[in-house]
């Protein structure tokens, strides 16, 4: 069973003084790497098969924002990119990128939302902004309301692995799980 005996940690991120407390961690699905969060710094990327003594964290670069940090939150489903948003020293998101490990380099694709997450064709994202869920598709550009649930809203957002289901939580003093199925 799972007792947490071999439990091992796997960073010494410390407090804001270290360059801030870890806060999300996302397992790439090859299972090669973990993006890691770090408090008002950039997202770094572990080997997570090495201790943290024998590997050097690989910080991402910063975007081309000044004082502006990218915050990894989901793995493309090849693992080759990662999409996030960006948060300025303030606490104040900035709009969806993705960064894409070979080119070392960042694209924007929104000025706002947060959360995004990947569908398996890899070129669609869904994400929240505004108490609302919109889908953005990278191929057009194109930018779709997916769902609105006025006046209460929508948070906290989960793709099946199939991706015919969202599951979502919606903003209400009595608040429960719904289920949307996508098209």
């Amino acid at each position: 069973g799972i007792d947490g005996k071999n439990a091992r940690q796997l960073t010494w991120c410390g407090g804001a003084g270290a360059g801030g407390s870890c806060q999300y961690a996302a397992w790439s699905p090859d299972g090669k790497w973990l993006a890691v969060q770090r408090l008002g710094a950039q997202s770094f990327l572990l080997d997570a098969s090495q201790p943290w003594q024998a590997q050097t964290p690989l910080e991402l670069p910063t975007l081309p924002a000044a004082d502006n940090h990218f915050l990894a939150w989901v793995w493309s489903p090849d693992s080759r990119e990662l999409a996030g948003w960006q948060r300025n020293v303030n606490g104040l998101e900035g709009g969806l990128w993705v960064y894409t490990l070979a080119t070392q380099r960042y694209e924007r694709l929104t000025n706002v939302g947060i959360e995004p997450h990947w569908l398996k064709d890899q070129r669609r994202l869904i994400y929240r902004d505004q108490r609302r869920l919109w889908l953005f598709d990278r191929n057009t550009r194109q930018i779709t309301e997916t769902l609105r649930l006025d006046p209460m809203g929508v948070t906290k957002a989960v793709l099946s692995p199939d991706n015919r289901q969202l599951y979502f939580s919606q903003i209400d003093s009595d608040a429960d799980l719904w289920l949307l199925k996508l098209p």
